[in-house]
């Protein structure tokens, strides 16, 4: 008997998931994330977190590359195009930022 359980909880294991979203529209819904290039290398995540803030809720604000950007994910589509038409362009820290929506 012991072994049959075994069995049968190895083959549950491998019963495939059923996922309420497609994996592409998990946490990154089209029209919310955004792109933000040349940034200054002093700026920190939490800093871009209180700035995006200003036009919603940040969902998630990825780790700064040695290059100068970074994605910000916005709670709304909405959110998010309020943000770049308010911030592309801006001088922060003393450069000009690029704040762009992203496709995916």
């Amino acid at each position: 008997m012991r072994i049959a359980t075994t069995i049968t909880s190895a083959l549950y294991l491998l019963t495939p998931l059923t996922l309420a979203a497609p994996i592409s529209q998990i946490n990154t819904r089209s029209g919310e994330r955004l792109y933000i290039g040349n940034l200054a290398h002093q700026i920190s995540a939490s800093t871009l977190k209180e700035l995006f803030g200003r036009f919603g809720h940040v969902v998630h604000v990825s780790s700064i590359s040695s290059h100068g950007s970074a994605f910000v994910t916005m709670g709304t589509a909405a959110d998010a195009e309020d943000a770049v038409r308010d911030l592309d362009g801006r001088v922060i820290d003393g450069k000009r930022i690029r704040v762009e929506l992203t496709s995916s």
